[in-house]
C-alpha cells in the first residue's frame, strides 16, 4: 500500500472550480480515491489549500504542505482566487527556463493558464504548439499567438 499523505481536514466555505471539476462531477474524468485520515487537529484557523479532487464537499481532505493560513480579515473567497491565478507564476518560471527557439506545448491553451503560457512564451523568444478541444478554441488560440507578435 502506498504510503499516506499527511493531511488535514478542512471545512470549505469557498472554492474555485474549472473546467476540469465539470468533468469530474459528470464522471467523464478518472481520478484516483485517497483513503481518509484518522486524527483532528484544533481548527479555528482560517487556511486555504490546492487539491487535485475532491473539493466539491463540505470537508477536504487538504496535503499538509498545500495548507497555507490565511492572514486575520482576508475573506473565504480571496484563497481559492489566489489558489487560480498562482498557476501564472509557474508557467513564468517554466517559460524563462526554455532557450529561444524551442517549442512548448501548451495543453488547454484556451483557458487562462494556457493563454498566459501564450504570452509568456512569446517573451522568452519560443514557439508555441497550442492545444484545444475545440476549432472555436483553436482559433481564438492562433489570435493569441499572432497578436501582438514580439520580433
Amino acid at each position: 500500500m502506498p504510503r499516506l499523505t499527511p493531511s488535514l481536514r478542512v471545512s470549505l466555505r469557498a472554492l474555485g472550480i474549472g473546467f476540469v471539476d465539470d468533468l469530474k462531477v459528470l464522471g467523464l474524468y478518472h481520478t484516483k480515491r485517497r483513503r481518509g485520515g484518522d486524527r483532528v487537529c484544533p481548527g479555528g484557523m482560517q487556511v486555504m489549500g490546492i487539491v487535485r479532487s475532491g473539493a466539491l464537499a463540505e470537508y477536504v481532505a487538504v496535503p499538509a504542505e498545500a495548507v497555507r493560513i490565511l492572514q486575520d480579515g482576508t475573506s473565504a473567497e480571496a484563497g481559492p482566487r489566489f489558489a487560480q491565478i498562482s498557476h501564472g507564476p509557474i508557467c513564468a518560471d517554466r517559460a524563462r527556463k526554455l532557450q529561444a527557439g524551442e517549442q512548448m506545448l501548451v495543453p488547454g491553451a484556451a483557458g487562462g493558464v494556457g493563454t498566459a503560457a501564450i504570452h509568456l512564451e512569446k517573451i522568452f523568444g519560443g514557439r508555441v504548439i497550442a492545444a484545444a478541444s475545440t476549432e472555436e478554441k483553436r482559433k481564438f488560440c492562433a489570435r493569441s499567438i499572432t497578436r501582438n507578435r514580439i520580433p
